[in-house]
């Protein structure tokens, strides 16, 4: 637990988590604020939505925090911080809980007791927006709205109080937009058409559970010595570790996919991830470093940020499908917008959707996209990952070649339902086996030969970032299966030697820190023990001495008071019988 954040998870009528709450919110406000809101750590958002100040208020006083959210870092806080809050590991917690009852035994009189309750970015997925480009069409139509809304949005920073006003402020912007009535007209027919497209492909989805983006959060608290592996091959790509308990690989994608959809270092304003400036790029990469050891090479870094960049685009892709291609007008999509983007980017994606130059572009690749064919079924596993199972399955551990891998990534699964037919591809996969080259020609790869040459730049069925040149380089000029096969056998075995020396050495570095740590708490215990002790001891002398000195004093005084006590009756007794005796005389 974080030391000053234990109030988090009080119970919430207190009013220790009541200030806890105000001063989390002026700090996440001063820190992680967009267009006045921030997301939302109640049990219920999950740091999902943004909402204003007063709804993030309500909703922790009626709900809580999300579980285990010590480390703020979706709201400003850098994972660097925690490391020092950390504890070593669970002899230090015994050690503190001694000291507790040590100084429990010893002050038992004085203590009273409270007890307190308590990405998919793997996939080799085409985008159906993935390179918007720039538009100079209706820009004063454009500025208008940006500049009012923005306006707008700005307001809602000052006073939690006018929520409801503004929103009446952003729904009459929109309702300007939607009274032109010329351009309104030739782009209602383009979301008809689009909408039509969407309905068929809702018609052959299958229907599962609806749920939440994956936020993982423990792993966005995970320290530097708690990283794990990343294992790559020859050409920079993730392809393990991943076992049946535990699919690190897997999990590491994921974590990817959670970068992507992150504002903080990407917002879907930018119009495309050429866009988006090399610093910030820098930064995910710096970030990913952080939670994984990964080989610090230009390849490996390129299959991040290109795995980022592919999540990047499909997250946009699905926003604009699920809040601007479903409904017809503009007043619509904005009651209806995503809590998980910020209402200042959404009306920027807003603006810029409805240009018609862009609209038409999307049209256009859309269509491209439905008239591809032969799609692979591979879900979210890369084909580097799909590689590396078969060659793992080969006895002689032998790479597969191309027209293996097309049938393995095109396989179908019985009960499932998919939009194109698997008549063409079957068709393929047969004139693969089957292929003989013509007499007298040079023999070429099966693939090729059905499938067509391959063009310049990116190289089919080998996943992100592969290229002739990099084949060409990783094979030393020879792209036979047995250069591969040779190559990635070393190249594993250095990743292995590496990894086994690096898990070493961290493994010293953690004994030699947690014995250093256990022997510096041991000193500061007894250290405070002999402090308490003289304290205590000093505490008993001097009231024995000051009560010492009250007894004497009371004494004294006793003493003086019976003295004078018995010189007046001695006095009083003189008098009486000088009285008797003068009587007698008399």
């Amino acid at each position: 637990m974080m030391n000053g954040r234990e109030w988090m998870y009080l119970p919430r009528r207190l009013p220790e988590f009541e200030t806890g709450v105000n001063n989390f919110l002026d700090a996440s406000f001063a820190k992680a604020a967009r267009g006045g809101q921030i997301v939302c750590p109640c049990k219920k958002c999950k740091n999902r939505f943004w909402c204003y100040r007063l709804e993030v208020y309500n909703h922790l006083k009626w709900d809580g925090f999300v579980e285990n959210y010590y480390v703020w870092v979706f709201h400003g806080e850098k994972p660097s911080d925690i490391t020092s809050n950390s504890c070593s590991d669970d002899n230090d917690v015994h050690m503190n809980d001694n000291f507790a009852e040590l100084l429990h035994d010893t002050f038992r009189d004085n203590i009273e007791e409270t007890n307190f309750a308590s990405f998919n970015c793997n996939g080799d997925e085409n985008e159906d927006d993935m390179d918007e480009d720039d538009s100079n069409g209706d820009e004063n139509e454009v500025d208008v709205i940006r500049s009012l809304g923005k306006d707008v949005i700005q307001d809602r920073d000052q006073e939690d109080e006018d929520i409801d006003m503004m929103d009446e402020g952003i729904r009459n912007v929109v309702e300007v937009f939607d009274k032109e009535a010329d351009y309104e007209n030739e782009e209602d027919e383009l979301v008809h058409e689009q909408s039509e497209s969407t309905h068929l492909e809702k018609e052959t989805a299958i229907c599962t559970r609806k749920r939440g983006p994956t936020m993982m959060h423990g792993l966005q608290v995970r320290t530097i010595n708690e990283r794990e592996v990343i294992i790559c091959n020859e050409f920079g790509q993730p392809v393990g570790p991943q076992t049946e308990e535990k699919d690190i690989v897997g999990k590491f994608s994921l974590f990817l996919g959670t970068i992507a959809r992150s504002h903080d270092y990407a917002p879907l304003t930018y119009k495309t991830w050429h866009n988006v400036p090399d610093k910030e790029k820098e930064k995910m990469w710096e970030f990913v470093l952080t939670k994984y050891i990964l080989p610090e090479s230009d390849a490996a870094k390129a299959w991040v940020l290109r795995s980022i960049g592919a999540a990047w685009r499909g997250y946009k892709c699905r926003i604009k499908k699920k809040h601007f291609y479903k409904f017809k007008d503009n007043k619509t999509r904005w009651k209806k917008r995503p809590k998980n983007i910020p209402e200042n980017d959404f009306l920027d994606l807003l603006s810029y959707w409805n240009k018609k130059e862009v609209m038409n572009q999307c049209l256009q690749k859309r269509n491209a996209r439905k008239a591809q064919k032969n799609m692979h079924t591979t879900g979210p596993k890369s084909f580097a990952r799909i590689r590396e199972e078969m060659m793992n399955e080969n006895p002689n551990r032998e790479q597969p070649d191309s027209a293996q891998v097309f049938e393995r990534t095109r396989a179908r699964k019985i009960g499932n339902v998919y939009c194109d037919t698997y008549d063409d591809t079957t068709k393929k996969i047969e004139l693969m086996k089957t292929y003989q080259p013509p007499e007298g020609m040079t023999a070429v790869d099966p693939f090729v030969a059905v499938m067509g040459k391959e063009h310049d730049g990116h190289c089919r069925l080998y996943g992100k970032c592969v290229t002739k040149t990099l084949l060409r380089k990783v094979n030393g000029g020879d792209t036979s299966s047995e250069a591969g096969k040779r190559q990635l056998a070393v190249m594993r075995k250095e990743i292995e030697e590496d990894n086994e020396r690096k898990k070493a050495e961290m493994r010293k570095e953690l004994e030699e820190d947690n014995e250093r740590k256990r022997a510096e708490m041991l000193k500061e215990i007894e250290e405070e023990h002999q402090r308490q002790k003289a304290e205590m001891r000093k505490e008993l002398e001097e009231e024995h001495q000051r009560q010492k000195a009250e007894l004497r004093k009371e004494l004294e005084d006793e003493h003086l008071r019976k003295k004078a006590e018995l010189e007046a009756i001695r006095k009083d007794l003189d008098n009486k019988m000088k009285k008797f005796m003068e009587k007698i005389h008399d």
